[in-house]
C-alpha cells in the first residue's frame, strides 16, 4: 500500500499544484503515508522509508507556500522515519517563528502540535515540546488527550505545575497518577517505583529521559518539606538521610545525597552550596529553592 501511495503522490506532483482536487488528492496521501512510514519503520524497511522521505522532500519543494495544509503530517512521516534533521530544516525553512494561528483548521493546528512537540521531546527542547504539545491537547479529543498527556505531564511536572487530578483520572492513567503523586510530595520511593517499574513504557514512547530529569524535582520537593520542618535551611547532609530511610529509601549515602544535590545547585533548583568536607548544605534563606526553567 505504502508503494502505490507514493507512486499516486508522484503523479500528483506532476500536476497543477494550484488545482483544488490536486491539493486534496495530495493532502489525503500524505496523511496515509504517517502509518505507513511508522509501520515501514517497524518492519525494518529502510529502502521504503528512503523512497518516502525523498518524495516528501520533493513535496515540500513543490507546495511550498501551501505546506501549511500538510506541515503537520510531513512532521509525522519525518518522526516516524526518524529523520530528525529533515524534520528542523523543514519547520525552520516554513517558519521563521513557529504561528499556530496560520493553521487553517484546528485538526492540522493540533496534528502539528503533537509531532513537532515529540520530536522537540527527542533533541531536549522541553519548552518548544511544552508549547506544541499544549496546542495539541486544546483541540484534541479524549482519546488523543490521553495520548499528549503522557509527554505533557512530565513536562509541566518539571516546572512544579500540576495537572488537576480530576483531569488526571478522566484523560491520564496510573502511570501518570503516581508520577505526579511522587513528584508532588517529593516522594522519592514512590518515584523509584514508577521509573522501575515503567521504565519499558517510557522507553517505547521516548521519555525516560524527560522522566528521569524530574529526579531532581523530587528532591527538591522533599527538601522544602524539610527546610519547613527544621525550620532551616542549613542542614547536615545526614537529616537528608535520615529522612529518605523513614520514607523507605533503603540504598542512600552521602556520596549520593550530595551528588544529587550538587546537580540541583548546577541546573538552578538549589540556591545554595554543598560543603562535601562538613557534610552539609547551606541554602539561601530566601527563595532557596527553583524548578527547571523547562
Amino acid at each position: 500500500m505504502a508503494q502505490q501511495l507514493l507512486d499516486d503522490l508522484k503523479i500528483c506532483l506532476n500536476q497543477d499544484i494550484n488545482d483544488k482536487n490536486v491539493i486534496s488528492d495530495i493532502r489525503n496521501i500524505i496523511k496515509l503515508l504517517v502509518k505507513q512510514t511508522r509501520q515501514a519503520y517497524s518492519q525494518k524497511d529502510f529502502y521504503l522509508i528512503d523512497d518516502i522521505t525523498k518524495t516528501v522532500i520533493q513535496t515540500i519543494s513543490i507546495m511550498k507556500e501551501r505546506i501549511i495544509l500538510v506541515i503537520g503530517y510531513i512532521v509525522g512521516i519525518f518522526y516516524h522515519a526518524r529523520n530528525y534533521k529533515e524534520v528542523i530544516d523543514c519547520v525552520s525553512s516554513y517558519f521563521n517563528k513557529i504561528d499556530y494561528n496560520l493553521f487553517i483548521n484546528e485538526r492540522d493546528r493540533g496534528i502539528f502540535g503533537y509531532y513537532y512537540g515529540l520530536l522537540s521531546v527527542k533533541i531536549g527542547n522541553y519548552k518548544g515540546a511544552a508549547e506544541a504539545l499544549e496546542k495539541a491537547y486544546l483541540v484534541a479529543n479524549d482519546k488523543f488527550k490521553k495520548q499528549i498527556l503522557m509527554y505533557l505531564v512530565p513536562l509541566k511536572l518539571r516546572c512544579g505545575m500540576y495537572l488537576p487530578m480530576e483531569e488526571m483520572k478522566k484523560y491520564g492513567n496510573k502511570i501518570l497518577i503516581d508520577l505526579s503523586n511522587a513528584v508532588n510530595r517529593g516522594d522519592v520511593s514512590l518515584y523509584e517505583k514508577v521509573i522501575n517499574k515503567y521504565d519499558l513504557e517510557f522507553v517505547q514512547i521516548g521519555i525516560l529521559e524527560l522522566v528521569e530529569t524530574l529526579r531532581l524535582i523530587v528532591y527538591r520537593n522533599l527538601l522544602e518539606i524539610i527546610f519547613t520542618t527544621k525550620k532551616t535551611t542549613k542542614l547536615h547532609l545526614q537529616v537528608i538521610i535520615d529522612t529518605l530511610i523513614s520514607l523507605g529509601v533503603t540504598e542512600i549515602s552521602l556520596v549520593d545525597i550530595a551528588n544529587i544535590l550538587t546537580n540541583m545547585a548546577l541546573n538552578g533548583i538549589l540556591i545554595g552550596a554543598v560543603y562535601i568536607g562538613m557534610k552539609a548544605i547551606a541554602a539561601s534563606p530566601t527563595n532557596p529553592l527553583r524548578f527547571y526553567q523547562y
